[in-house]
């Protein structure tokens, strides 16, 4: 009985039980989507009629043949002339899309790779397959579980083999996958949340806002999803480390700058907010992030005139932090304008490229506070938390980061 059944399970992934049709058509769709786009980008443009024409035939073509290649994996998962086949027509469809279409390029690469690894497993012995899975579960798993314990607890630091398997094994894999931050931001205390504001200057002048994520136009479901999906976007780039030696060249820009500006120099800054880091440098890959960003922003938000471009688009991340509880209970919003840190992330042109590396401002806060009108921030001398007006309404708000955009980016917020 136990014979049977195994001779039975094998025929069922002969070559003669493979779904040849299914693979023929979604390696014949996907190239046929590829000759298109070779037509489509080829010199002397089609006319508009025809050019939407391919734009929708090359759409079905991509979605028969990325349907035809998961029905064939999901008849014959354990075949590796169908996952072969199948990764195939997934490179051939990625070739197909267009440049601006990068996610899904992207996407379409990683199960291609997907395709290929698992064809290779397929081919090897039984018992190697199930020791390479169990390595790969096991790996995943330890990722994890460095995520979590990397966090450094309160007055202490995180094991040195925990950092070492977190820095030089296991990072580029849960950041790729997207699998640190929830653990980061739930172990041990949740931290302030953090935005991306950009400021866009056209040639005519005016200028425009756009936050992310923004509760006002995001909320497009009752669980608050669509905006929720973007703060991770914004977490890619808090990227950041609080340096407690300044270069000395940035410290004499900065002081410089606040000779001829109106904006507070670091120590008037400090006098008011105490222990709050004011020069937080981008790390990592949070710079080539940044530049995707702003590239993807001045296509996106064009002047309502084609015909005025983008003279720049200022980028700052903003960190909202959270009200104290006893703040709370005494009356302070908190969506107070004052719990804002803005952290200018420089300049950039449509291109996407930075502005001006060496400006003044550049990873430095941009302060919000609240001090009394009549003497600035020198009015608040040496008084306590509680009475330095730090949530009174009363008393007039500061806005360095209106002064430094050149508008205010709360006007559309009233």
């Amino acid at each position: 009985m136990m014979e049977s059944q195994i001779v039975q399970a094998d025929k069922s992934y002969s070559p003669r039980a493979l779904p040849w049709l299914t693979l023929a058509t979604g390696v014949a769709a996907s190239a046929f989507a590829l000759l298109l786009t070779v037509v489509w980008s080829s010199p002397g443009s089609p006319s508009p009629s025809s050019s939407q024409m391919l734009f929708v035939s090359r759409l079905v073509l991509l979605g028969i043949a990325l349907g035809a290649a998961a029905s064939a994996v999901i008849r014959q998962p354990r075949s590796a002339m169908v996952t072969g086949t199948a990764a195939v027509t997934t490179a051939i469809a990625s070739w197909g899309i267009d440049a601006e279409w990068d996610t899904l390029r992207l996407l379409l690469g990683i199960v291609t790779y997907v395709g290929a690894a698992a064809t290779v497993i397929l081919l090897l012995p039984r018992t190697l397959q199930k020791a390479i899975v169990s390595l790969l579960v096991l790996f995943h798993f330890g990722g994890i579980f460095a995520a979590v314990t990397s966090v450094p607890p309160p007055g202490a630091s995180p094991p040195w083999l925990i950092m070492q398997a977190w820095t030089r094994v296991y990072r580029p894999y849960l950041q790729f996958m997207y699998l640190n931050n929830a653990y980061h931001f739930y172990s041990p205390e949740p931290g302030p949340a953090t935005l991306l504001w950009f400021h866009i200057e056209y040639n005519d002048h005016s200028s425009r806002w756009v936050k992310v994520p923004d509760r006002k136009h995001d909320y497009k479901d009752p669980l608050l999803l669509e905006y929720y999906r973007r703060l991770p976007v914004v977490e890619n780039v808090n990227q950041s480390s609080a340096s407690q030696e300044l270069p000395q060249e940035v410290t004499y820009r900065r002081a410089s700058a606040a000779s001829f500006h109106l904006i507070p120099g670091a120590q008037e800054i400090a006098a008011y907010l105490p222990g709050v880091s004011q020069y937080k440098p981008a790390t990592g890959n949070a710079g080539r992030l940044l530049e995707s960003y702003a590239n993807h922003i001045a296509k996106a938000y064009p002047h309502e005139d084609p015909a005025v471009g983008i003279q720049g688009i200022k980028i700052y991340r903003v960190v909202h932090g959270i009200v104290h509880p006893g703040h709370l209970a005494l009356g302070r919003d908190p969506c107070d304008r004052a719990l804002y840190f803005p952290y200018f992330q420089g300049e950039y042109g449509v291109d996407g490229k930075l502005k001006n590396a060496e400006d003044p401002y550049l990873y430095w806060l941009i302060p919000i506070i609240r001090a009394a009108p009549e003497k600035g921030l020198a009015a608040l001398g040496d008084k306590p938390l509680s009475q330095r007006g730090i949530f009174d309404p009363t008393i007039e708000l500061h806005d360095y980061l209106s002064i430094h955009a050149g508008s205010s980016p709360w006007e559309e917020d009233q």
